[in-house]
């Protein structure tokens, strides 16, 4: 079953394509965005931001959820990436990310797109506990953790670091 797309009131959030790698590479091949990503904290090549498409287009058909495209609703123009994967790539934890082009900081953007994604995950994906990770010195991330209402559980050994973790919890079912 497919959550795809997501409609806010700014954003569509859509599976990611092919076509996408321009849109991701904005992302991932600046420096300053990918300080707080990943193991390496390095930007990526054109051809690195293919690949990483392409890995999450295979995740999306294999586990039904991955990074999606989020672009404004306005103008079509793809300016991050929004979902949830699998801690480091293997779980048992799956993890909520938003990571945009700088061009969208500071607008809210990344919270809007997180709080749907994260409301997808934990409702119709079935999801029963979503965590988010961020550097300890990456406050503006930590921040939309706590704006989503989610729980700092402290730290977490993952990608390699010792990552702050915020987690949210499905709720029960009514009558339950």
């Amino acid at each position: 079953m497919s959550v795809l797309p997501i409609e806010t009131e700014r954003l569509l959030v859509r599976e990611l394509r092919e076509s996408d790698v321009d849109g991701a590479h904005r992302v991932y091949g600046d420096a300053e965005v990918m300080r707080y990503v990943g193991a390496d904290g390095k930007p990526r090549t054109r051809d690195e931001s293919a690949a990483g498409v392409a890995r999450m287009m295979d995740g999306q058909h294999r586990n039904g959820f991955s990074l999606w495209a989020v672009e404004l609703r306005e103008t079509g123009e793809m300016i991050g990436v929004c979902g949830v994967v699998h801690v480091d790539g293997t779980g048992p934890d799956v993890e909520l990310v938003y990571e945009f082009q700088r061009s969208a900081w500071g607008r809210g953007y990344a919270t809007e797109a997180a709080r749907a994604c994260l409301a997808a995950a934990l409702g119709p994906l079935g999801l029963k506990r979503v965590v988010a990770l961020a550097y300890p010195e990456n406050a503006q991330s930590i921040r939309i953790m706590q704006k989503l209402g989610m729980r700092d559980t402290g730290m977490i050994d993952a990608y390699g670091h010792q990552l702050v973790c915020y987690e949210a919890i499905a709720e029960p079912p009514a009558g339950v």
